[in-house]
């Protein structure tokens, strides 16, 4: 449903391709879930538990910062958590901080005494969790990301190797724990739409050049919509959309600030919420241009691999392109600042003729792939292991 599970489960294939067996344990709102199913390790993080509050009071977004107080703190969370691994593992991998303060009792407990400490890092967490709250005007906000900063500072101490998704994320971690850090880019896996759904979404997408927005409900997400594009999308041609896919839809279509030109924008926007991977396949080969309007957070973000892989234009702000400084110089790629840089461009791109391939420019491409991003994780793991 959104770039780190999809970063994750890359992480354990990865894993699996070299021959490690995997196991993975998971938290989850079930609110949050989608009505997908729950897998034996996969374990509700009920919203009833008082563990869900923040020294007392209710506190919205941060449920990821509580799990992990709960599973370490819950006494039968830790059980079913602790009783759940199966055998003794080589390797600990923590994909985040959140869980942190279970993998730092299983320590202090003397659990699992030989296996070495993977933290992978998607983003440094704590000044984007304060922007969030900020936004939302929490009072904790401060107090919250500090909390979060000292999460991550322990995640670095405990680890033999520490992953980070950008070379931005590298010097900010490398600096803060003094250790080497190891880059394990984001990524894609490559995609091929069938005819059958081709033919199918063909019918049901604009019939002019539309441009493609992807992306969860993850509130940066929300946020950059409006930041880059403005509160109207009148400055594009009549016949012209934006077709939007993925959690981030329902939520730009309730914001106020679409809503204050309602029927304008809702003239220029397709929403279609979230679709399966043959369907994405789809709209992504035929869409004439790929948009990233982020304007805050950190790490990298897995959409500007699959823009920059498709070979469409590809249009996005300066933080969209945070880890793929790299592919700004291919045919049909352009950086712009939010607001009116932002719209004019793509106004423009709009109306120029589809992108032309380039064999080239499809190779340097390949290495957004994950089997190359992440094999310096695997050197690194391997490396830790045999030591």
């Amino acid at each position: 449903m959104h770039g780190g599970q999809i970063r994750l489960a890359e992480v354990i294939r990865a894993y699996r391709e070299q021959g490690y067996t995997v196991q993975s344990l998971n938290l989850y709102n079930r609110s949050a879930s989608a009505g997908q199913p729950a897998g034996k390790h996969d374990f509700h993080y009920p919203a009833s538990t008082p563990w869900q509050l923040w020294q007392g009071k209710a506190v919205p977004l941060i449920e990821d910062l509580t799990s992990g107080h709960y599973a370490a703190g819950d006494q039968a969370a830790y059980q079913k958590l602790t009783q759940a691994v199966q055998g003794e593992p080589q390797l600990i991998h923590l994909e985040q901080p959140w869980l942190l303060p279970l993998v730092r009792r299983w320590k202090q407990e003397g659990r699992f005494p030989r296996a070495r400490i993977v933290y992978g890092s998607q983003n440094i967490e704590a000044p984007l969790k304060a922007t969030i709250l900020r936004q939302y005007g929490i009072a904790e906000a401060d107090a919250i990301a500090a909390a979060i900063a000292r999460l991550e500072d322990e995640a670095c101490a405990l680890a033999d190797v520490i992953l980070a998704v950008s070379t931005a994320d590298r010097a900010v971690l490398a600096q803060r724990s003094g250790k080497p850090v190891v880059l394990a880019a984001n990524g894609i896996s490559a995609w091929h739409a069938s005819e059958a759904a081709l033919t199918a979404w063909k019918s049901r997408l604009p019939s002019r050049p539309f441009a493609l927005f992807v992306g969860s409900a993850h509130p940066p997400n929300i946020s950059g919509f409006f930041d880059a594009l403005g509160d109207s999308l009148g400055f594009l041609p009549p016949d012209r959309r934006i077709v939007i896919l993925g959690g981030v839809g329902s939520h730009v279509l309730e914001h106020p600030r679409f809503q204050t030109w309602g029927p304008l924008n809702q003239s220029r926007v397709q929403v279609l919420g979230l679709v399966d991977e043959p369907a994405l396949a789809a709209v992504k080969n035929l869409a004439h241009l790929i948009i990233l309007p982020l304007c805050a957070g950190g790490g990298s973000n897995i959409k500007t691999a699959e823009a920059l892989y498709s070979g469409k234009y590809v249009l996005g702000t300066p933080t969209s392109f945070r880890g793929f400084h790299d592919y700004l110089g291919l045919p049909g790629v352009h950086q712009a600042e939010p607001g009116a840089p932002f719209r004019k461009i793509l106004a423009e791109l709009l109306q120029c003729p589809a992108q032309a391939p380039d064999p080239q420019a499809q190779a340097q491409r390949q290495q957004l792939l994950w089997c190359h991003t992440l094999k310096a994780m695997i050197e690194a793991v391997q490396e830790v292991l045999a030591a």
